[in-house]
């Protein structure tokens, strides 16, 4: 009876709850390499076999249920089934915002789980392209539709759903503030020297260019919808947000390219033609904003010209990784030290520690030029690597809940999530109207860009959870263990084997939060023509970045006097 005891005892209990959770790890990858196999058949143009993969690995009902949504509607949309689709996406937006209101009152308790463990609620530029696919759906299933009846129907449904997405990024402006509000905060001198002095103390990361608080693209997108449903002032406003987007710090926080800032300025001012009652604005627009080029091609543009807007989804958003970390004690410094644990291939070691470096690292003007001789960032980083966490008074505190005693020289192991480096692996993409004249797509969009940048922006919060969870989860674990190796040997030598046992099985059971939409384009890239009315052949021919032609496809296209034909073109 009294060995029953034992086996249902705290500490025995803790060790099982440990083990299970080593055992249920061991099983899981991240995420991006448990649906591998299904983005593989997304790739190959086999959408039946990657649905029926995904479905295997993703739960519709679980943590993971707004993923199983995006990734399954953004396959049903490349196979056509757009009315799946929408369904998929009609879904994921309910879930998100469900996550969005109900998830405060459980932020600290999954804070304490692997992150795999709760439900992963999406990233804030992830939910505005839920509303961009369904209007996506829309449009095709407007193209598709025979009857005038449901032509209208449908292209209403795209216009609702841009509508949603315009309520969603205004919202989002007031909440993180506009790119004019940045500009005047970063001229006033307090604001400078405040910069000045966190470069100093070694943060290098400007936290306020890396927020999102708005889509140049998904504006100007709006734009040309509300352009084909006739409402041209609306038309107005969204090209004009969108050209002032870009101008004002979108086109330069995201690399994007010039002339498509340009071009939604010159789709502003057409649409000021068009609704009259701007003589005096327009003309002036024209020659601040537009090239002489531009402003020629203004000239005899008519409203009675159609028109074929070619949108580009280029590859996929990378995937999240893992960087470990190994956190340990120094007594003698009052201090805990950080520092990578390298991990995989030469070029990912170099990723990892540039990571680390630009981060978390110490460093500071001096050391920088101390080490500058290393050469670039990686250089520079290799003469860094460790972060000292000085915690001076406070170690009393910490030695109270055995934090030290716990972490001692050799350490537990703590698990944040990264990016690797966008190295490009695309060239250009160039058209050809009617076999003849060659245009090239405009960079309008960088779904990369965006998750790494908030990827940056989230870096120090998401280390901060790390450390105190695995500290939390390590402390606990060695408590459990010696009390069981105790009550298991009964000596000291079996309470310390038990203890080191513990603190292993929690530091095994470390995983960072690597989810996100997969299947989301790397980059979008556009182009507008003005065609006559009648049949037009286009061309599109995308390069690879060494300038060898990848892939061609081409399309007809019948249009009326005034109408506009949106072609959106997947190049996985």
């Amino acid at each position: 009876m009294k060995e029953n005891r034992k086996l249902f005892s705290p500490a025995c209990i803790l060790m099982y709850v440990l083990l299970a959770t080593v055992a249920l790890l061991s099983g899981c990858a991240t995420y991006g390499e448990g649906i591998k196999k299904s983005m593989e058949s997304v790739q190959r143009g086999d959408y039946q076999d990657a649905k029926s993969l995904l479905k295997k690995n993703l739960d519709p009902e679980g943590d993971d249920r707004l993923l199983y949504h995006l990734e399954l509607g953004t396959i049903e949309y490349l196979e056509g089934q757009y009315e799946q689709s929408v369904d998929h996406f009609n879904t994921a937006e309910v879930i998100a915002e469900d996550l969005y209101t109900t998830r405060a009152d459980e932020v600290l308790s999954s804070m304490l789980l692997n992150p795999r463990q709760s439900d992963y609620a999406g990233q804030a530029f992830e939910k505005v392209y839920i509303n961009y696919y369904k209007a996506l759906n829309f449009l095709n299933l407007f193209e598709d539709a025979h009857k005038e009846e449901k032509k209208k129907d449908y292209l209403e449904k795209a216009r609702v759903e841009v509508r949603r997405l315009d309520f969603k990024l205004h919202s989002r402006e007031i909440e993180q503030g506009s790119y004019q509000e940045l500009q005047d905060k970063k001229q006033k001198l307090f604001v400078k020297l405040l910069d000045l002095f966190k470069k100093l103390q070694g943060q290098w990361v400007d936290e306020d260019w890396l927020v999102f608080r708005e889509d140049a693209y998904a504006r100007y997108f709006s734009g040309v919808l509300y352009e084909m449903n006739g409402e041209y002032d609306d038309a107005r406003i969204s090209y004009q947000k969108s050209a002032k987007l870009y101008e004002q710090g979108y086109r330069e926080q995201y690399g994007l390219d010039q002339k498509m800032q340009e071009q939604a300025w010159f789709d502003t001012i057409r649409m000021m033609r068009t609704t009259g009652g701007w003589g005096g604005e327009w003309p002036r627009l024209a020659k601040e904003k537009l090239s002489e080029q531009k402003r020629d091609r203004l000239k005899p543009y008519s409203e009675k010209d159609a028109q074929i807007v070619i949108i580009q989804h280029l590859g996929r958003v990378p995937q999240r990784e893992e960087l470990n970390l190994r956190l340990s004690a120094h007594p003698e410094k009052k201090s805990l030290v950080l520092a990578p644990i390298l991990i995989g291939s030469k070029q990912k070691n170099r990723d990892q520690l540039s990571w680390f470096f630009l981060l978390y690292a110490d460093k500071g003007v001096l050391d920088i030029v101390k080490n500058y001789a290393l050469g670039e960032l990686y250089g520079v980083a290799k003469g860094f690597v460790s972060k000292t966490i000085y915690l001076g008074p406070a170690w009393d505190l910490a030695q109270s809940i055995n934090l030290p005693q716990t972490l001692g020289r050799t350490g537990i192991r703590v698990t944040i999530p990264y990016y690797r480096p966008l190295r490009s692996k695309w060239g250009d993409s160039r058209v050809l109207l009617d076999g003849q004249k060659g245009f090239s797509l405009l960079r309008a969009d960088s779904v990369a860009e965006l998750a790494l940048q908030n990827q940056l922006l989230t870096a120090g919060r998401d280390l901060r959870i790390a450390l105190a969870r695995a500290a939390l989860k390590n402390i606990l674990a060695a408590e459990g263990g010696k009390a069981l190796g105790k009550q298991t040997v009964g000596s000291e030598l079996g309470a310390k084997i038990f203890q080191i046992l513990g603190k292993g099985i929690a530091s095994a059971s470390s995983a960072a939060e690597t989810r996100n939409w997969l299947l989301l384009p790397r980059e979008i890239r556009v182009l507008r023509l003005p065609v006559s009315a009648g049949r037009h052949s286009v061309t599109l021919n995308s390069y690879k970045d060494s300038g060898v032609l990848h892939r061609t496809t081409t399309r007809s296209f019948v249009l009326d006097p005034g109408e506009i034909k949106v072609w959106v073109h997947r190049s996985l």
